[in-house]
């Protein structure tokens, strides 16, 4: 999609590949998408979807099994302030960084998501986000459960230098590290985490050199 305000709803996109955007690519275009599947799809970066400068809304879909080789292995976002709601982003893989979502110079929010079972062979199993701050506001997750993302240094969310990030009522679940704040000019404001206890615990909660409120 090219400059594009499109509906794209209720479709499945399987078994595609391509360097950025394995099933699909967003060129400055506030599309919206709807109900759709991504699953088994496969490209250097965003493995299910990548956003350049498109501040689309992704409501209700599925992000399953995707592979990026470099980054993103369901989502890629790249100086995209999206809206990201209920969606399932699920068993995605990353060769380096960011297994369930990559979120690079992006102020999106994301809300009510499941991400869960995302890998990653370096960090940021789950999420793993670089958004400086003296160029945009922090990133924001409400409601959303993160969990049983694991691989290399086994880190839920992890920070790139210079971000910042609010969570609001999120579950960090089972993870060798649920986040991991990176940088010392890092920092994570959280309110209303679960942390999980027993089998659903992490090994460590936080990590890194950031601060932690």
């Amino acid at each position: 999609l090219d400059y594009s305000d499109g509906a794209i709803e209720g479709n499945i996109f399987r078994f595609n590949a391509g360097g950025q955007g394995g099933g699909m690519y967003l060129n400055n275009s506030p599309a919206s998408l709807t109900n759709n599947v991504f699953t088994a799809n496969a490209s250097d970066q965003g493995g299910g979807i990548y956003l350049y400068y498109s501040n689309a809304a992704l409501n209700g879909n599925i992000f399953e099994q995707n592979t990026a080789d470099d980054s993103g292995g369901g989502i890629y976002l790249l100086d995209s302030h999206a809206r990201i709601d209920q969606n399932r982003i699920l068993y995605n893989l990353a060769g380096q960084y960011g297994g369930g979502l990559h979120l690079s110079n992006s102020s999106p929010t994301l809300t009510n998501n499941i991400i869960a079972d995302n890998q990653s062979l370096e960090a940021g199993n789950g999420i793993f986000i670089h958004s400086p701050r003296r160029l945009y506001p922090p990133i924001t997750l409400i409601h959303n459960t993160i969990a049983r993302n694991n691989g290399g240094y086994g880190s839920g969310i992890l920070l790139a230098e210079d971000t910042d990030i609010v969570l609001s009522n999120t579950i960090i679940v089972s993870h060798s590290i649920g986040i991991d704040t990176g940088y010392s000019n890092n920092s994570a404001i959280m309110e209303g985490t679960l942390w999980g206890s027993g089998a659903w615990a992490n090994g460590q909660d936080w990590a890194g050199n950031g601060t932690i409120i």
